[in-house]
């Protein structure tokens, strides 16, 4: 999805300490030296459209909130401009978390937001982690055909519910999930506090071959491991088969 400059997104930019510094609506944003200007220009948007926090989900003041997948800390700075007192941002990806430490530097250093440079996964492990420099929120876990030039890095993974115990969280009032098709694997290892706290969630499932399959797999696993859940599809897209798929389901 692409949005002109007309709309003031994205407006130039310039390099800087190693990253890109871009002009936006969100105001100045870092990313990494390889980010195309299409990339950050759908991140951007993203956060326009409000895509991880409509329907029936919010942020709550002085939530405490998971951030998977935090990519350039977009979302995390959107959790506390919405009143969260705590964001813990899980991130993988090395050029992301030197761009999420610089968006989010006021934020790190009152304490409000800390950063696990992992990713999350059902059980302790190293695992290939497949870079796509162009477009770093595309990076992944999961083997996937790329339509742009990719680098291979060796990464931890660990279980949300390891994380979560490390930190000696009290509770998890939100969680925010965007992993590029590794989902199903982070929820099977964020059980416990699935049960425990049964936190909000807004979880991207369109980043497989048939995201209306993602999307079923995600609900039943979800209610599988806490029936409580109720559930609500949120953007969406038509198929070629005129389905509706959606780009995130909500989860209350």
């Amino acid at each position: 999805m692409l949005f002109p400059k007309a709309q003031g997104l994205c407006n130039g930019c310039e390099t800087r300490g190693g990253l890109q510094w871009w002009s936006t609506p969100l105001g100045e944003v870092a990313t990494t030296e390889s980010e195309v200007a299409e990339h950050i220009q759908f991140l951007v948007q993203e956060v326009r459209r409000n895509v991880y926090l409509s329907g029936p989900v919010r942020v709550a003041p002085g939530a405490v909130v998971l951030d998977v997948g935090a990519n350039i800390g977009l979302f995390s700075r959107q959790a506390i401009a919405a009143g969260a007192s705590r964001v813990i941002a899980v991130e993988p990806g090395r050029g992301n978390l030197q761009a999420f430490e610089a968006n989010l530097a006021r934020e790190i250093a009152a304490g409000h937001v800390s950063v696990l440079p992992k990713g999350a996964w059902n059980e302790c492990a190293r695992l290939t982690f497949t870079i796509v420099p162009t477009h770093p929120a595309r990076s992944s876990f999961v083997e996937r055909v790329s339509n742009h030039p990719t680098e291979a890095d060796s990464t931890e993974v660990e279980p949300l519910d390891r994380m979560v115990e490390d930190l000696r969280l009290r509770r998890v009032d939100f969680l925010k999930m965007d992993i590029e098709g590794a989902e199903q694997k982070a929820l099977e290892g964020a059980a416990d506090l699935l049960r425990r706290w049964k936190p909000q969630m807004a979880v991207a499932v369109e980043h497989t071959d048939d995201w209306l399959a993602n999307a079923k797999s995600v609900r039943d696993l979800v209610l599988e491991i806490n029936p409580a859940y109720r559930f609500q599809a949120g953007p969406f897209v038509v198929t070629r088969d005129r389905r509706l798929a959606p780009e995130v389901v909500y989860f209350y």
